[in-house]
């Protein structure tokens, strides 16, 4: 095995896994399914600006990442849907990752009441793309 980058620089015959002795296996670790009922009791833990986004990530169904790009023009509560969208910030992974989704009715009135409480024209967590938080959403 060759890798291609390799030839074009004179180092054709270099063989990247010539030698290898140590082989490793590897066991597909057992999937769990987490309790909602378990989740909602530890949910007063969380910090304050992380209750919006666990809310959205429960009601919703979307990857961390994409809820954590998200921005409020992406949110149209008029039409009750969220728009995933890919932008500058945060480029989704695929085509298929563009969507529309219904905003759940437990949700909406949890928007309504963020837009109230803290108005902000761009990002819903603006915290996420800040350098005085780690992103740990």
């Amino acid at each position: 095995m060759v890798c291609l980058p390799l030839l074009g620089r004179g180092l054709g015959s270099v063989q990247p896994l010539e030698g290898l002795t140590k082989s490793v296996k590897v066991r597909a670790k057992k999937k769990e399914v987490i309790s909602l009922d378990k989740e909602d009791k530890d949910f007063s833990q969380l910090p304050q600006h992380n209750k919006l986004l666990r809310h959205l990530l429960r009601w919703t169904g979307s990857y961390a990442s994409e809820a954590a790009g998200l921005r409020w023009e992406d949110i149209d509560l008029q039409e009750e849907v969220i728009h995933f969208r890919s932008h500058e910030a945060r480029p989704l992974k695929n085509d298929f990752s563009i969507r529309t989704v219904p905003i759940h009715t437990r949700l909406l009135p949890i928007f309504r009441q963020q837009q109230i409480d803290e108005p902000c024209e761009c990002f819903v967590f603006p915290w996420v793309y800040s350098k005085t938080r780690v992103r740990c959403a």
